[in-house]
């Protein structure tokens, strides 16, 4: 999308004079950089740019994950990850804000570019839609036992019975059953919300499992078919009351 309208959020005066170098070079037009989250929002709200490329590690008063939560929930403008610190503990963190995307510094033109594309691209297909749209949507994929995950050029029906356990991805999360691992556009929290509480359980920040599947339990771990899944400690209590121990 030539001439997209792009604010930069980066408190390195020499990165952010960079990526906009970079992203003049590929016919995008920068409208605005700050050095600070709060500095950054104040601009956004007043260039309303279409995309907004945003530092995790901000310095100041509001983190760079902080700022994207307002980004989601208040003025509703697509945002990019860009950090140093790809480790897993910041993605769990950034992650519920969800990001467009999330770029592990550095990065070359061609990741820069396809990544900016893909959010602008996914931006423009949620503004087609209505709330009810997406209602209709999730419905078509969802039944009652079943769901319909996209394979290749597929979609593919998928007994919930079949399911041994969902890992979180980034965005994404990977599904996996007995004979399969199905990678799905949805994150962790969203598809918890769709299947049954009753037969799946968050055991970890990063998992949920079918808990009709599990063999064994060790102090720290569950075992399902030869898959070993990590219990957070916050979820010890909950998932012991499922099973009858003697």
């Amino acid at each position: 999308m030539k001439n997209a309208r792009i604010y930069l959020v980066e408190d390195d005066y020499v990165v952010a004079k960079n990526l906009s170098f970079q992203l003049e070079s590929l016919d995008y037009k920068v409208v605005g950089i700050s050095e600070t989250g709060e500095e950054g929002l104040l601009q956004i709200l007043k260039e309303k740019p279409d995309l907004v490329i945003l530092d995790i590690d901000l310095a100041g008063v509001m983190n760079g994950i902080e700022v994207g939560k307002k980004l989601k929930e208040q003025l509703h403008i697509p945002f990019i990850y860009i950090t140093a610190h790809a480790d897993g503990a910041t993605m769990s963190e950034a992650l519920p804000t969800e990001p467009w995307a999330y770029l592990a510094k550095p990065f070359n033109e061609t990741t820069l570019r396809s990544s900016i594309e893909l959010a602008l691209y996914k931006s423009h297909q949620q503004k087609q839609h209505t709330p009810e749209d997406a209602e209709i949507r999730d419905k078509k994929y969802t039944l009652d036992d079943a769901i319909f995950i996209k394979s290749k050029n597929r979609l593919v029906k998928v007994a919930l019975r079949d399911i041994l356990f969902v890992e979180a991805n980034d965005i994404y999360s990977n599904v996996y059953t007995t004979d399969n691992k199905y990678l799905v556009n949805y994150t962790l929290k969203a598809i918890a919300e769709k299947f049954p509480e009753s037969t799946f359980l968050r055991v970890h920040r990063s998992y949920l499992v079918n808990h009709q599947k599990v063999e064994a339990l060790e102090y720290n771990d569950l075992i399902i078919q030869g898959h070993k899944i990590p219990i957070g400690k916050t979820y010890r209590d909950e998932l012991m009351q499922f099973f009858d121990v003697m």
